[in-house]
């Protein structure tokens, strides 16, 4: 499966290398242009990070080149390289400096830092907050690159391992301080980590590199993994050889054909995030662009909006756009094609609510079979509470009447005679719709 564009680009493999997921970080606006420290950094530089994703208990050894297998990253036009603060790995980024200005998109090499005592992970998955831009950069809200970096900047504290280089580090020069292209090219060196290094977390992801640029990135990298008994199992992008493995992942863009049926979209997913509503999902490879549509959950029809941003795989709804305290329901398509019109059918739907007066939980989740279910409302109001399935049937109405915003409503759902899967708690009352997904699994 790939993700790309709006937020990262996953490519599924086997063995201890599972994804090469690139990230797009951010996108420079013209305000981040004007940094007077920063150097040449043009509007619509895209900040891209390179992740390796392992298995449990593996490590990165090492990213390299050779002449069988050479190490390219590629731009059309040249690396951003902060004059000011830069440097060639994310450790030399200073860490009483990130919040300067435009530093956080310095283009470098690294084992895991994004940041001198810090490790880079996935906006996503970081849950810590984010650095306030002393210089007022970095405000840009582009959906291209996903979660905004004042909301997550992808940095979580800790001492990821310094970078060895091999023989020296001219082999990466093009990432020093100064805008420099078009090409990292190694066919006798690397960067690496005497006795590997781990992800930060569970994940096991590990950053290599960080790279922006205002021009079509490209790359084919290699890499050596260590494995937990002790052997080391080797990857390449290209000409494998003995026991190398050819991880097609390893070389970006990987392009795919576009023909019909064009594939469903999977794994949706709602967030709450700021108040805003940040909506993912899994494109397929090769997707130009894609439909999102947006009802309430009653199936009411709100709109539909157009992304053209080639494999987008998410989108950002402002607060300003939602109603408090309102249960909303989204699915989306894509496809390859206008002429001939290529495209996917719609995902399933996918729900989310924006914070409103009422509350629903469901306990515990999962549950067997029995789960309990309470609600609290903020006004006298007449409500419902019902059972539905994924599909959007009704399985069970488990209370309708009046409900008092004093009272602390609960009930006993048994669902041991339903299949193991996803429901929705539904309550309605005169104001929003409120739901809370559950889940059945023996």
């Amino acid at each position: 499966m790939t993700l790309c564009a709006a937020a990262a680009c996953t490519f599924a493999g086997a063995q201890g290398l599972e994804d090469v997921i690139v990230e797009k970080y951010y996108v420079a606006n013209a305000s981040d242009a004007a940094d007077p420290d920063a150097g040449d950094l043009a509007v619509g530089t895209v900040t891209y990070r390179i992740y390796i994703d392992m298995a449990p208990d593996y490590k990165l050894e090492t990213v390299f080149g050779s002449s069988n297998n050479p190490l390219s990253i590629e731009t059309t036009t040249q690396f951003f390289n902060n004059e000011d603060r830069g440097g060639l790995t994310g450790n030399d980024l200073g860490a009483g400096f990130l919040d300067n200005g435009t530093v956080l998109l310095d283009s470098y090499v690294s084992m895991g830092a994004g940041g001198e005592n810090n490790w880079a992970v996935l906006k996503s998955e970081d849950t810590n907050g984010a650095i306030n831009n002393s210089d007022g950069k970095l405000k840009n809200l582009s959906n291209i690159a996903g979660i905004p970096i004042r909301v997550a900047d992808g940095l979580v504290p800790g001492t990821p391992p310094d970078v060895t280089f091999v023989p020296g580090s001219s082999i990466v020069s093009q990432l020093d301080d100064v805008n420099d292209g078009p090409s990292v090219f190694i066919t006798d060196g690397a960067w690496a980590v005497l006795g590997g290094t781990s992800g930060p977390d569970v994940e096991n992801r590990v950053l290599i590199a960080q790279i922006s640029t205002d021009g079509d990135l490209t790359f084919e990298l290699n890499v050596r993994l260590g494995a937990p008994d002790g052997s080391s199992e080797t990857y390449v992008a290209a000409n494998a050889t003995g026991a190398d493995v050819q991880f097609a992942a390893l070389s970006y863009p990987d392009v795919a054909p576009c023909s019909a049926p064009f594939p469903q979209v999977e794994d949706l997913k709602s967030q709450i995030v700021a108040n805003n509503a940040l909506l993912t999902w899994s494109p397929v490879l090769g997707s130009l662009g894609c439909q999102l549509n947006l009802q309430l959950a009653d199936g009411s029809n709100i709109g539909t909006v157009t992304l053209g941003t080639p494999e987008i795989n998410q989108f950002i709804i402002n607060p300003n756009q939602l109603t408090p305290g309102t249960d909303y329901r989204w699915r989306v398509r894509c496809g390859c094609s206008q002429s001939p019109v290529v495209v996917g059918p719609y995902s399933d739907f996918d729900f989310f609510s924006t914070p409103g007066g009422a509350t629903v939980e469901a306990f515990p989740n999962p549950t067997v079979g029995v789960s309990n279910v309470s609600f609290n409302v903020a006004t006298l109001t007449e409500a419902t509470l019902e059972v539905y399935d994924m599909s959007g049937r009704k399985i069970a109405q488990v209370f309708k009447g009046m409900a008092d915003p004093s009272w602390d409503y609960r009930f006993e759902f048994d669902g041991s005679s339903l299949p193991n899967g996803v429901y929705i708690y539904r309550l309605n009352t005169n104001d929003e719709v409120i739901t809370e997904k559950f889940m059945i699994a023996r």
